[in-house]
């Protein structure tokens, strides 16, 4: 965070009722930098996905979606298992 800090992507402040915390936040500087890193990511899993067929996309993207329900709710992911198995 000190690198961060001296490169100006965040600002750390210090708590005034408790001394122990400090907050951190970005900079616009920071955000830009948050940005760049997304857009350098998504072009990167592009190119991982490239010359599948849409098909295997698509069931890709379910199970991504079964993978994000269970993380939020266990439960969730067990009736929609449950749904799958009558059809």
């Amino acid at each position: 965070m000190t690198r961060m800090e001296r490169a100006g992507l965040i600002i750390k402040t210090r708590s005034s009722e408790d001394k122990r915390t400090t907050y951190v936040r970005l900079t616009e500087a920071g955000f830009e930098k948050v940005d760049e890193i997304f857009m350098v990511g998504t072009q990167n899993l592009a190119g991982l996905f490239e010359g599948w067929p849409q098909q295997d996309l698509m069931e890709f993207r379910r199970l991504l979606t079964l993978v994000k329900i269970s993380e939020e709710d266990p439960q969730e992911l067990h009736c929609i298992r449950s749904a799958e198995k009558v059809k």
